[in-house]
């Protein structure tokens, strides 16, 4: 039912042909929270495990089916409250593996995924999940934007830009 609603809230923004619930894949692309440092090993600020945490809560009533993030403290740190409410382990990821968009659609067809990443590989990921090339890079100050991409095969699908916390409006 979870899965339904959410395909119903995809297609009421996006405007969705009309696959069967099982070939409609969803993957939500989150930069990590605000971080404390611009260290490799950077963990998130206050500010940021806030947003971690609202993340969480925004996503309590999706069913994912996996949530990855790349293997930094700051992008795990953003993904452990999602991981800790619904149960599911964060699996890691090279962020710039060129296949991995094709490994998340064969191992999750159908599903809803969470990626945490970066300002330089969201866009990226999202670009190719979608099959276009028209996101840019996120700003080193833009901790609020996600994408949502919805596709029925990868290259084939929509993305939408969308932001939250606080400081989203």
């Amino acid at each position: 039912m979870k899965r339904l609603a959410t395909y119903l809230l995809v297609c009421l923004v996006l405007g969705c042909e009309s696959p069967t619930q099982e070939s409609l894949t969803t993957v939500i692309l989150v930069r990590h929270a605000e971080k404390d440092s611009d260290t490799d090993q950077a963990g998130l600020t206050q500010k940021g495990l806030a947003r971690a945490k609202l993340l969480a809560q925004m996503l309590q009533d999706i069913e994912l089916d996996a949530i990855y993030s790349t293997p930094f403290r700051r992008t795990e740190m953003t993904a452990e409250p999602v991981s800790e409410l619904q149960n599911i382990p964060v699996k890691l990821y090279e962020a710039h593996d060129p296949n991995f968009f094709k490994k998340v659609y064969d191992q999750h067809k159908g599903g809803n995924i969470l990626i945490v990443g970066h300002s330089n590989t969201i866009p990226v990921l999202a670009n190719r999940f979608a099959g276009q090339q028209e996101l840019e890079n996120l700003s080193d100050e833009n901790y609020e934007t996600y994408f949502v991409v919805t596709f029925t095969s990868p290259g084939k699908g929509k993305v939408t830009k969308m932001r939250y916390g606080l400081d989203a409006f």
